[in-house]
């Protein structure tokens, strides 16, 4: 195959290349590649599901220590740059000991049966909400409109407490710093240190505050922990501020989108899901699989090793890139087609292992109340003009689809 340079940005704004991956897990699955940036870096790259499970399995030797291509601030300007520190350390990069307890409280916080039914009568009036505003309207972007509004409201506000008059500003900082290499969100290379920046702050003064007065959100549990094994609350803080207010509502907004591309593209799924809603968990999961929000996660030998006959070097990058994973042939049936009936659907679109992504209950929530609200209006629509992607290899999101209702625009 002609060389695929993975990691540039600019070919996955009109796609996401599918088509180099599957030729990937048939020629080079598993293989050194040179990066977009020049001959003196490069990567593994690991294109099928079960090396990405078997890499995921060994977090001591494969670690998180920098989850993404680009490595982070080093550690002695951190104190300079504690915005940038922020995105650093963090729960996502602690190395295995030290993920292990705090990963344990999260989930004790977060992955609760109550937590999950308390939330879902304001996940369902959110979407509701959504849902009357642009059901009116005979065009819309429905992932500027639709996907990106519903989890920013339902995790920045419902579950993380952000007032409502700073979400839209709080979202914008995280898009410019998840969408680095794109100029819609990063128009220059101050603003991803100013983006950081700006969240450590807020993300400070809510510590604060939270200190004095406790409120009835995730992150005031978080500071008020007695149970935190004398974790101090600015660190406990600290360790999962930027994972929740950056992780979530991002991913799950493509998940959205990505999904109703799926269902727009496949018409006749559309039309079973609408005629039988009983099958909307496993569409959820498919849209999961389709969409796979997260490419690609990295990880760092820390030692060397080898990996099906590869000889890895100590320090080496290790790139898992789900997306591909989600389409291989050996695991799922008709990979690039889109089954709202697909049994069984074991996909990695929230990784794998002890990094298994710590909101995906709630992402999955918000997915499935999110289908049973707009399962109607997802009927009258079409797509409208060209879907246009970020310029990210990382994250897999649509920032515009635009989109026609049918009905509105009959009536009009």
């Amino acid at each position: 195959m002609a060389y695929f340079k993975f990691d540039d940005a600019d070919q996955y704004v009109t796609h996401t290349p599918y088509e180099a991956f599957a030729q990937l897990r048939k020629e080079a699955p598993f293989a050194l590649h040179l990066s977009a940036e020049g001959s003196n870096h490069s990567f593994w790259l690991a294109t099928r599901y079960h090396d990405i499970i078997a890499l995921s399995k060994s977090p001591k030797l494969f670690s998180t220590i920098a989850p993404l291509l680009a490595d982070p601030i080093p550690k002695e300007f951190r104190p300079m740059y504690p915005g940038l520190g922020m995105i650093a350390d963090n729960l996502t990069s602690f190395e295995f000991e030290k993920h292990g307890p705090f990963r344990v409280i999260i989930n004790s916080l977060l992955f609760s049966g109550p937590r999950l039914a308390e939330m879902e009568s304001g996940v369902r009036s959110i979407c509701t909400n959504v849902m009357a505003k642009v059901s009116k309207q005979p065009q819309f972007d429905f992932a500027a409109d639709v996907a990106l509004p519903i989890p920013v409201d339902v995790i920045l506000g419902q579950l993380l407490g952000i007032p409502s008059q700073d979400l839209r500003a709080i979202a914008s900082r995280v898009l410019t710093i998840n969408g680095m290499d794109d100029p819609v969100f990063r128009p220059n290379q101050e603003a991803l240190l100013e983006a950081a920046e700006e969240l450590f702050a807020y993300g400070m003064s809510i510590l604060h505050r939270l200190k004095i007065s406790p409120e009835e959100n995730l992150l005031s549990e978080i500071v008020h922990m007695t149970t935190a094994n004398n974790i101090p609350p600015e660190e406990l803080f600290m360790a999962y501020w930027f994972p929740l207010i950056a992780g979530a509502f991002d991913t799950t907004a493509s998940a959205i989108a990505g999904g109703i591309e799926g269902l727009l593209q496949f018409p006749e799924q559309l039309k079973l899901l609408c005629d039988d809603p009983g099958i909307v968990p496993s569409a959820v999961e498919e849209m999961l699989r389709w969409s796979s929000p997260v490419i690609y996660f990295r990880r760092t030998a820390m030692e060397d090793t080898e990996f099906k006959g590869n000889p890895i070097k100590k320090g080496e990058k290790v790139l898992l890139c789900y997306a591909s994973a989600n389409r291989d042939e050996e695991v799922f049936a008709n990979p690039d087609s889109f089954d709202v009936k697909r049994s069984p659907n074991k996909h990695v679109a929230f990784g794998y292992g002890p990094h298994f992504c710590m909101g995906a209950r709630i992402a999955s929530l918000i997915l499935r109340v999110f289908l049973e609200e707009f399962i109607t209006l997802l009927s009258r629509l079409q797509l409208d003009g060209p879907i246009i992607r970020t310029r990210s290899v990382w994250i897999n999101r649509i920032r515009t689809m635009p989109v026609r209702n049918r009905l509105q625009t009959a009536a009009a």
